[in-house]
């Protein structure tokens, strides 16, 4: 896992981005909630 992953994020969804009005820090957030929930899986496991 990489901990820049939620900058790929943001770089990946900059039309998106652009397009649509919603917080820029969600994209951010969901991206940590994403590499927590994996970290979770992979220590139950």
């Amino acid at each position: 896992m990489s901990v820049t992953l939620p900058m790929q994020k943001m770089e990946q969804s900059k039309l998106l981005i652009a397009k649509i009005n919603f917080p820029r820090e969600s994209l951010i957030l969901a991206s940590i909630g994403h590499m927590f929930f994996n970290f979770a899986v992979e220590l139950i496991l």
